[in-house]
């Protein structure tokens, strides 16, 4: 897999050729939006609880529900 992953490096960006993934300096973490996460985690729960709330009605989860 070495190979691979080598071969996706130099196609995914412009680099010379001696520019190897085995080398390249380990990205840096950047800060979190917590806006995005905290939307992203009340999505999450509204989805759960639309499916909990389906599953006690004994409706598939493939039938589409209005939701208001």
């Amino acid at each position: 897999m070495p190979f691979i992953t080598e071969e996706l490096w130099h196609e995914l960006g412009d680099r010379a050729a001696k520019d190897c993934v085995c080398v390249a300096e380990y990205p840096s973490v950047a800060t979190a939006n917590e806006t995005v996460l905290k939307d992203a985690e009340t999505a999450f729960e509204v989805i759960a609880q639309i499916r909990n709330i389906k599953n006690s009605k004994q409706l598939p989860p493939k039938q589409l529900v209005d939701i208001h």
